[in-house]
């Protein structure tokens, strides 16, 4: 037997190192890399990487001006809207389309080298960025347009392409990204505030009874034992974001209470685990007494 130990080693390396390599084989083939179209699709990602790259802290007051322009998607959707001759406005060439078309689009008498935001206005009321450009120095812009599957005209209700024109008048205040993001960053610390407190307060009954110094004694105790500890660690394995999905569902998307109740389960099976454990490293002594 002796003899056989080293080919039976170099056997077994070789199965191990066969069956890695048809579990890549199959990973490659199931997750379906495409090297390419992560390269050649990165434009698309342009517009918001930039925006994240150079969050803007401070701007301008500025009027707004907004121009607006029907597009059927698709064609036979709704009529289309007649273009105006004058004044700001938006000319698509065609004026209508199907999803993923290219159409042209122009715009015209905007004021001169200003900061134009392009987003479209979807059948719902929603809005979705385009992205930021800037006239040129007749006050026009002309860029292909590529239409999303999103735009799909609803219950016989067009989305539409608008611009934003800010034109600054010199005034320096604080962005309204910027007070965004400082209210997010406030509601964020009360959640896990209030959601910290209420899951350690859960955490402190559930640490008793899933702690097998004090609740695995009898076939009850037992039970309860193993039944909170499944608890605890089925929980665990959740992340916070999942339940915070769940929730959402049930008391409405955007609600901070959502990840109120996620963050309180979450933390409550965390501390709940570890207090057990302190609890069990307690004295046998005084338990037993």
């Amino acid at each position: 037997m002796q003899r056989y130990k080293p080919f039976l080693n170099a056997l077994r390396k070789l199965l191990i190192t066969i069956v890695l390599v048809v579990l890549l084989i199959l990973s490659v083939r199931v997750t379906e890399p495409d090297l390419v179209k992560l390269v050649s699709s990165f434009p698309k990602a342009e517009s918001i990487m930039g925006q994240l790259l150079s969050p803007v802290l401070f701007d301008r007051e500025s009027e707004k001006i907004t121009v607006s322009q029907v597009v059927p998607v698709p064609c036979d959707s709704v009529s289309a809207t007649a273009f105006v001759d004058s004044g700001p406005r938006i000319i698509l060439d065609p004026p209508c389309g199907s999803p993923k078309d290219v159409i042209n689009l122009r715009g015209y008498d905007l004021p001169k080298n200003a900061d134009i935001s392009l987003r479209w206005i979807l059948p719902d009321g929603g809005l979705l960025s385009i992205k930021n450009i800037k006239t040129d120095d007749k006050g026009e812009i002309n860029m292909p347009l590529e239409i999303r599957p999103i735009t799909t005209a609803v219950d016989g209700k067009a989305a539409q392409i608008s611009f934003e024109v800010s034109l600054p008048n010199g005034k320096l205040v604080v962005a309204k990204t910027l007070k965004d993001v400082i209210d997010a960053m406030f509601v964020t610390i009360f959640m896990a505030l209030i959601a910290t407190t209420i899951g350690t307060i859960i955490a402190i009954p559930l640490s008793f009874l899933a702690a097998s110094n004090i609740t695995r004694r009898g076939k009850l105790g037992s039970a309860v034992y193993y039944l909170v500890r499944a608890f605890l660690n089925i929980i665990r394995a959740y992340e916070p974001l999942v339940l915070a999905t769940i929730f959402a569902m049930i008391v409405g998307f955007g609600s901070p209470f959502a990840g109120v109740i996620a963050l309180a389960i979450t933390t409550a099976a965390s501390l709940g685990k570890m207090f057990s454990e302190a609890v069990e490293g307690i004295d046998p002594g005084p338990i037993e007494a």
